[in-house]
């Protein structure tokens, strides 16, 4: 039998996905695995050694070719993907107005309400500057 929705019915809400778990575990595994590497390397003789003449010639010359094929240094473009990630996703998941007072200027950058995308905002004129720091709850 098909079970009509009830539109007056509560909603449910949605549950932790069962492979956060597993992010958390992985993440733990890669952390003991980094401290005992580490630990090897300071305290075992020759480990350091045989890693900079074995390993690191080879992830050096795998990773190197890729990366030498963008003309940008690659910390570089992590530091602007990570700034524009957070920029946008700020603007995404803000529940409130954002304001953001630099103590600088004295300049306020205010968005009204969250816009679908960023181009949209400012063709509507929802970015606009003011002079004067707004108040901080």
């Amino acid at each position: 039998m098909h079970r009509l929705h009830n539109p007056n019915s509560p909603k449910k809400q949605p549950s932790k996905p069962e492979s956060s778990k597993a992010w958390i575990w992985s993440g733990g595994i890669l952390l003991l695995t980094a401290v005992a590497l580490s630990l090897l390397a300071r305290f075992l003789p020759g480990f350091a050694q045989g890693y900079s003449s074995l390993i690191y010639p080879l992830l050096k010359g795998s990773i190197g070719r890729v990366c030498s094929l963008i003309p940008i240094s690659m910390s570089e473009a992590g530091v602007y993907g990570l700034a524009l990630f957070s920029i946008c996703y700020v603007i995404r998941h803000r529940k409130r107005p954002l304001a953001v007072w630099c103590p600088l200027t004295g300049v306020t950058l205010q968005v009204s309400e969250p816009p679908a995308d960023i181009a949209s905002a400012v063709s509507a004129g929802d970015f606009f500057l003011s002079h004067a720091p707004l108040a901080v709850d």
